[in-house]
């Protein structure tokens, strides 16, 4: 549960910094935030 809640922070985290125009496909494809 705490796991699957952290990847999804680490997503909405790559994805918002995606939309700012930063590369963050590394932290988008880690499962460790």
């Amino acid at each position: 549960m705490i796991i699957t809640y952290l990847n999804f922070q680490n997503f909405i985290y790559a994805y918002t910094n995606s939309r700012l125009g930063k590369i963050s496909d590394i932290r988008l494809l880690s499962p460790i935030p």
